[in-house]
């Protein structure tokens, strides 16, 4: 037996010995795990926010592009894919680079750079290298871009290429081009997870800052969150629908490579016919009044980049969460706006005594602040990985009877 499938044995037969299953401990860490989910992407939007402001994206885009086609010999086609008018249509000035090229336009625009060397009239690639031939082959695209390959001087990139081209031919003989888009596509979505975590590597102190940011302004504590939801049944019962449905988009969304890890959680967090625009506006004109005066710094910021729809999903997502009573945002009666208000507990459950001033409330207050602002640098990809697990274990035993 694999040592992976004996471990999950074992934590099965450990789950139902103890219960775990029923317990609402479980439920509770699902709904934690949802609720960091959607502030994790509420952190990597605005940190991409900040980022498209800096145009710091967009330079490690361009980086990351060009030294996947440099081999010090051909010409360097991820340069070239930036001189393509569909790419050049993502700038939003002369001077900008793109923030974002998805994996579908980067293979549709690779093709066309490398068929256009081989043609008669195209910017060629290379001369072939004295004593190799050139095969004639018909005039369709796959063709083109076979013969471009060929054309190139002999490197490891151009072996690359010309297996990809081999097992498109090998597995799809009819109509190859499909699947070399999707070869394509995959290996640009490989380049950009390890250059993402490269990235998120360097920007961590960015990212903790404005997770800090997220925590305080949404008034999120963590150990005062993990206490509400497992000292309410109800809540709980809320909550959990909402991350089983988000758990299968997500785990839907997991099946097409095409996408990327944070594409993925944008997907998860659509539900099917929701339109987002106008649930984004209806919360705009709700706080109308307080974002009234910040409107134009906001259209500042976005205006650099494409992730104004993405703030739109998620924004929309945790408004939704904070309207059915969870402890987010801040009132009069939640700490710590309640240390100032309540002088004495009306009685001696936890949640009278939690809104009212002591030391020991401040210090977990600023130790749950501080846990929610280490939690939500994990990143996005990582929370909803996470919650589609934890959702699967549910899903291998019964629900709590509460």
């Amino acid at each position: 037996m694999p040592a992976q499938a004996h471990h999950l044995l074992c934590f099965n037969r450990f789950a139902m010995n103890t219960g775990f299953f029923n317990s609402p401990l479980l439920s509770t860490i699902i709904c934690l795990v949802l609720i960091f989910a959607l502030l994790s992407l509420l952190v990597s939007t605005l940190t991409e926010a900040v980022n498209g402001y800096f145009q710091e994206r967009g330079q490690l885009l361009y980086k990351t592009i060009g030294n996947m086609f440099y081999d010090g010999i051909n010409v360097n086609f991820g340069q070239l894919l930036y001189h393509h008018p569909m790419v050049k249509n993502l700038k939003k000035d002369k001077y900008s680079l793109p923030q974002y090229i998805s994996a579908a336009l980067f293979s549709n625009t690779l093709i066309d750079v490398i068929c256009n060397t081989a043609r008669s009239y195209g910017t060629s690639a290379a001369t072939p290298p004295a004593g190799q031939a050139v095969t004639p082959v018909p005039d369709s695209v796959f063709n083109k871009f076979k013969k471009g390959v060929e054309l190139m001087h002999h490197t490891d990139l151009k072996m690359l290429l010309v297996n990809m081209v081999e097992r498109c031919e090998n597995i799809a003989k009819d109509d190859p081009l499909p699947l070399l888009k999707t070869e394509i596509q995959q290996w640009y979505n490989d380049q950009m997870e390890r250059t993402s975590g490269w990235y998120k590597t360097w920007m961590r102190h960015r990212i903790f800052y404005i997770a800090l940011l997220v925590a305080l302004v949404l008034n999120v504590d963590s150990i005062h969150l993990f206490q509400t939801l497992y000292r309410s049944p109800d809540l709980r019962n809320k909550l959990e629908p909402i991350a089983e449905s988000m758990a299968q988009r997500y785990s839907e969304a997991k099946t097409d490579t095409s996408l990327a890890a944070l594409d993925r959680a944008y997907k998860a967090i659509q539900a099917p016919g929701q339109n987002t625009d106008s649930s984004f506006q209806r919360m705009l004109d709700k706080y109308n009044n307080v974002l009234h005066n910040q409107r134009s710094v906001i259209d500042t910021l976005f205006s650099h980049i494409d992730t104004t729809k993405h703030l739109q999903q998620v924004l929309v997502q945790i408004d939704s969460l904070s309207t059915i009573g969870l402890p987010l945002g801040w009132r009069g009666s939640m700490a710590p706006l309640s240390w100032f208000n309540y002088k004495t507990p009306a009685d001696k459950t936890y949640f009278e005594e939690h809104k009212v001033w002591s030391f020991t409330n401040f210090f977990l207050y600023v130790a749950g602040i501080f846990i929610t602002s280490f939690s939500l640098t994990a990143g996005a990809p990582f929370w909803f990985d996470l919650l589609l697990r934890v959702v699967n274990i549910r899903r291998s035993g019964a629900k709590p009877s509460n």
